[in-house]
């Protein structure tokens, strides 16, 4: 055993050198050749090395890769690191060294871990986020988002982590917990820089039409800008006035009560003039609410919490009548105005809420159950001038009220919120500006990019929040370059979807030192033709890098809208105790540990093997030993080919191979390929294969077992690598059946099978299943025949 695997290892590192020395999978790009951008999501750089989920997500990709250089294809398959941000801090602090010690250090394991896997990425787009050129061209764009009024400081509800003292989005939450540690999460007002995500969220959902994603992405996409229309409706309260977003405006004299989120405001107004009589107890609850995550605030299936506000009360504008308001921690300050309007007769969660205070409730649509919520829709009732409406004519009626009056407009609202783009950390990109007392925010100039940070040991957060760069106080204090005063740097930096938003462009010119990427490989090349990463990445990376394409469209920086033009998704690799798989569960491996165990070839075929590319899929030893004993046994038919013609019934499943590995890859469909093929050789028994046959089992196996495929086509006589052989073409004509095979069976029990031309007549066809089943016919009375097509002739008898 120890001796195969060295053999299979030798085998693979010098196919890996022959690749490397030929520069074999660099581009062309001089137009020969039709282009295909073949993209996958880089890995960040969080840990000694490759684990199994990139063993599955890159080797499918791969093989989408040396597929389309089969077909003749200019492919470009890049591939470089996410080195910046809070993974490669974390990874760094854990082994205590510094982050730019432990980015180099990852950068050259990762880099050698491709060429072992055998991965064909072109040599020339390995750059890093963390190269001082990368950095120079984020800053530069950010720098240009600034000037557009896209990029802009103020003070929002974050997600702040009290543990590692740095703020998150939504979208970078791990169950609603710290990335980093795990933690609890707190929402916490904080003055920070914002890119405006939120202006985009129409041309981001409009953008989706023409994309070609996969159904779940775009879902997914649509559910996060969440645009809906609806009204703003004024309640009064006192001198204030409390702006409440609803998409059922006909639902207004149903309105019970107000909720207000905890952390708004408007609560913290009326709580410091002293307007609310319990004061103590709404404290209390504000401060019991910031150590809930978001999913505990609004899981339906708990029991509703909240505080009436005593001393304050809002006039609903329709009735002009009083209503109590409450605050509860189900409303979220971040959506809409961080407010509602409740109607518990027609919301379960309002009715609860109801009940639990002993509140009115009023219906306003026809049709539920006394003492019952009442979802559906019906005529308006107990609605004044709504009476007798139904839904759209009802909403539309109380717009045109509300506007008419001035308390209330039509309007459409997004879920979609700005990015929150500065984090308090210290392996970021510095984000290049500088504030003076005289002028203001100032972008660096451009021309001393890149704006690095400086080299400290103690990257740790301070106590008071601030990034660990306020410490540098020599960096920090500069001057101004626009009045040559004192100013000081920004030392919040920017998140790790920074360098990911842009990285496609820069692999199409990795070395260009005069700007990112320039327009002629852009009009080559982009959009990206195949995108394929993690469904985890579809509400974070993914939403960030389409707007931040868009944004350099509209500054007239890329040629294209939208970046990528298809993208797929693959499921995840799950150890056999039903658990994604991760070295810290123990269900997992490393991908040069599997390598070292069985070699690339067997490691890429069975995590292919596994199941459906969408799905998630289980790893097992069973599939592992029987991808080992079928390339085993592909290799050894090399030693026992013949050079005889292929007969027809052998052409004929050469030729059906053919075309259904081809539509299979087509289609990302790699398990049912490879399980084609196991099912080929299992035609040829005794270990004997026509040469013609073997040449195309080797040319179709090549995408998925690289190194094996390579010697044996070097076996056969070959000269070239097998990287550029054209791809095998099939004859349609020889998939059709000439000849099918009949059941004939006589009062339902099978009688006898026999063959017949496909195109025979159901006459003739009857009166051959007679002649096969005379001898059951014999004395016997046919009642009824019964012919089902291409499959069977049933005799009814009576003897």
């Amino acid at each position: 055993m120890a001796d195969d695997i060295k053999k299979i290892l030798e085998r693979e590192a010098k196919w890996q050198k022959r690749w490397r020395d030929e520069r074999v999978f660099s581009i062309k790009d001089d137009g020969s050749k039709p282009r295909f951008y073949n993209l996958v999501e880089f890995p960040f750089l969080s840990g000694a090395g490759m684990h199994a989920g990139h063993m599955l997500n890159y080797s499918g990709m791969d093989v989408m890769a040396r597929f389309r250089r089969h077909l003749g294809y200019d492919v470009l398959f890049p591939m470089g690191f996410d080195a910046m941000g809070i993974a490669a801090e974390k990874y760094a602090a854990k082994v205590g060294k510094h982050p730019a010690d432990v980015a180099k250090d990852l950068v050259k394991g990762y880099s050698e871990m491709i060429d072992r896997v055998g991965w064909s990425v072109n040599p020339e787009t390995r750059v890093a986020t963390s190269d001082p050129e990368y950095i120079k061209w984020t800053q530069w764009m950010f720098i240009q988002f600034f000037k557009a009024g896209l990029a802009f400081k103020s003070e929002l509800p974050m997600n702040w982590c009290p543990n590692c003292k740095t703020t998150f989005t939504n979208e970078e939450l791990e169950d609603n917990k710290c990335p980093r540690c795990q933690g609890v999460i707190e929402k916490k007002e904080k003055l920070q820089w914002n890119l405006a995500l939120s202006k985009y969220a129409e041309k981001l959902l409009d953008g989706l039409k023409d994309l070609d994603f996969d159904d779940r992405i775009k879902k997914d996409e649509i559910n996060l800008i969440g645009k809906s229309n609806g009204a703003d409706v004024d309640f009064r309260v006192g001198d204030d006035v409390m702006t409440i977003y609803t998409t059922r405006v006909d639902t207004i004299f149903g309105v019970t009560f107000c909720v207000i989120a905890p952390e708004h405001k408007l609560l913290r107004k009326w709580l410091d003039s002293g307007r609310i009589e319990n004061k103590e107890e709404v404290e209390k609850y504000i401060k019991d609410s910031a150590a809930k995550t978001e999913i505990e605030r609004t899981d339906a299936t708990k029991e509703k919490t909240g505080v009436e506000l005593k001393g304050i009360k809002a006039i609903n504008p329709f009735t002009n009548t009083e209503i109590p308001v409450f605050t509860s921690d189900y409303v979220l300050v971040d959506y809409a105005y961080g407010t509602i309007m409740a109607v518990p007769a027609h919301d379960e969660r309002d009715w609860d809420f109801a009940k639990k205070f002993g509140l009115e409730i009023i219906p306003v649509l026809a049709g539920g159950e006394p003492d019952k919520v009442w979802e559906g829709d019906g005529e308006h009732i107990n609605s004044d001038f709504l009476n007798g409406m139904g839904k759209e004519e009802a909403i539309a009626t109380a717009i045109k009220y509300g506007t008419e009056h001035g308390f209330a407009r039509g309007t459409t609202k997004y879920k979609l919120k700005d990015w929150g783009f500065s984090r308090q950390m210290y392996w970021g990109e510095p984000i290049p500006l500088v504030y003076c007392e005289k002028c203001g925010w100032q972008p660096v100039p451009e021309e001393s990019l890149p704006l690095l940070q400086p080299y400290i040991e103690d990257y740790s957060p301070t106590d008071e929040g601030e990034s660990p760069l306020a410490r540098a106080t020599d960096w920090v204090n500069t001057t101004c370059p626009v009045c040559g005063g004192h100013a000081t740097r920004e030392t919040d930096t920017m998140p790790q979807w920074a360098g990911s938003s842009w990285y496609f462009l820069r692999y199409i010119d990795p070395s260009n030192d005069k700007e990112f990427c320039s327009t002629e490989k852009m009009k080559n090349w982009m959009p990206v033709t195949h995108y394929n990463g993690g469904h985890e990445h579809n509400t974070r990376h993914l939403i960030y890098s389409r707007f931040w394409h868009r944004a350099l469209f509209d500054l007239g920086l890329v040629n294209t809208p939208e970046p990528y033009q298809k993208r797929t998704a693959q499921g995840l690799l799950m150890g056999n105790d039903g658990y994604k798989m991760s070295k810290s569960r123990g269900n997992g491996f490393m991908v040069a540990e599997l390598i070292d165990k069985v070699g690339a070839d067997v490691g890429r075929v069975t995590v292919l093997s596994l199941g459906p590319w969408k799905n998630n899929v289980i790893w097992t030893e069973g599939t592992l030993a029987g991808v080992q004993r079928f390339l085993k046994r592909v290799e050894n038919f090399s030693d026992n080919l013949t050079d005889d013609d292929l007969t027809p019934d052998q052409d004929k499943l050469v030729n059906k191979l053919i075309a259904d590995v081809t539509e299979r890859i087509s289609n990302m469909g790699f398990n049912t390929s490879i399980s084609a093929m196991m099912e080929f050789i299992n035609e040829f028994p005794g270990g004997k294969m026509p040469r013609r046959a073997y040449e195309v089992l080797i040319q179709l196996l090549n995408p998925f077992a690289p190194h094996l495929t390579e010697e044996m086509w070097e076996k056969l006589g070959h000269k070239d690598v097998l990287v550029f052989e054209p791809w095998p073409t099939f004859d349609k004509s020889k998939l059709v059946d000439t000849d099918m095979t009949i059941v004939v069976s006589v009062n339902g029990k099978r009688a006898k099978d026999f063959v017949v031309p496909v195109d025979i007549t159901e006459a003739d066809l009857v009166e051959k299943a007679k002649a096969v089943a005379e001898k059951q016919l014999t004395g016997a009375t046919i009642i009824k025949t019964i012919v089902v097509p291409k499959k069977l002739v049933n005799f009814v008898v009576k003897k």
